[in-house]
């Protein structure tokens, strides 16, 4: 392998709960300020009790120290 290229890639999805979801979105989010009511979207679709999380681990080899560095990675689709 060439050094520099993913040489380790794992993905997992689990779900979590609702309640931890929208505490999650609301850290990572920025609220915008509105001058009226939402409006509602007909065929937006309810949200279940669960969210599903995708977490992804990458391993890389850093040219610059000589070793594997692993990234992660995590959001919630």
């Amino acid at each position: 392998e060439t050094p520099g290229e993913v040489y380790l890639s794992r993905t997992t999805r689990s779900f979590i709960s609702k309640e931890l979801s929208e505490q999650l979105l609301r850290k990572s989010t920025y609220e915008y300020p509105t001058d009226g009511d939402d409006i509602e979207d007909p065929f937006e679709s309810n949200p279940s009790e669960e969210s599903p999380m995708v977490i992804e681990h990458h391993v890389l080899w850093s040219m610059s120290y000589g070793v594997p560095v692993l990234y992660f990675n995590a959001w919630i689709s």
